[in-house]
């Protein structure tokens, strides 16, 4: 199913498709731009995962995810206390 955009200017139809970097889509009645491509792109899906990655990998340290209990005793520890305690078991 084709998608169809109007011109804000004349209203007239054109069809909608992919732009790559630098194309723009016109109207064919007036030569308005009715489309140009997302400029955000990759550089903005980009700076979203690192930043959502900031904030899991500081919340996956905060609080503790390793609960070990033995005799009775109980011990809780993050990511990095575990990391430190596999390296000094060797």
């Amino acid at each position: 199913m084709e998608r169809s955009l109007r011109c804000p200017v004349c209203a007239a139809r054109a069809r909608d498709r992919e732009l790559r970097p630098g194309q723009e889509l016109r109207c064919a009645r007036c030569g308005s731009t009715i489309k140009r491509p997302d400029r955000r792109g990759l550089a903005h899906a980009a700076w979203a995962a690192a930043s959502t990655g900031l904030v899991l990998g500081v919340l996956a340290n905060v609080y503790p995810i390793l609960t070990f209990e033995v005799a009775g005793r109980r011990q809780a520890t993050g990511i990095a206390g575990g990391v430190a305690g596999l390296l000094n078991q060797g």
